[in-house]
């Protein structure tokens, strides 16, 4: 096997490990609301409450009811959005190798080892070409 494969292998399992630990992952234990049970207490809302103001659901982690109280207005459907948004963006810059634009994105010393990477890229003379197609789930 080409020794210069089993480089970019480890540079590549490098920075998915560190994406990892910066955004997380799902472990399949966290609880998700009842699509059932929510349709379920709507219809068994009274009548006339159709323009009431809806109590602020907790999202079903652990924290989310802290979360809530800290921050009022968040919204998980938002965030993870936004989250999908950012890893996007930070994969495409480090491809192209335009660390600065998402710099106030990621911790100190990922930026740090993201920039070691494009460095050594660019002094080895490589480039790095990365298409998102989608993301399934977050």
């Amino acid at each position: 096997m080409d020794p210069i494969i089993l480089i970019f292998a480890a540079i590549a399992a490098f920075f998915m490990l560190r994406l990892v630990s910066v955004l997380g992952t799902r472990t399949g234990t966290e609880r998700r609301p009842d699509m059932e049970t929510r349709e379920q207490s709507k219809a068994d809302a009274p009548v006339g409450v159709e323009n009431a103001p809806q109590p602020r659901s907790v999202p079903d982690f652990e924290g989310g009811a802290a979360l809530i109280a800290a921050e009022p207005s968040f919204d998980e459907k938002e965030f993870l959005g936004g989250a999908k948004g950012a890893y996007e963006m930070i994969i495409a810059a480090i491809a192209g190798g335009d660390l600065g634009s998402v710099k106030p994105f990621i911790s100190k010393p990922v930026y740090e080892a993201f920039e070691t990477y494009v460095r050594e890229r660019a002094e080895r003379g490589e480039t790095a070409e990365t298409q998102i197609i989608g993301i399934d789930s977050a």
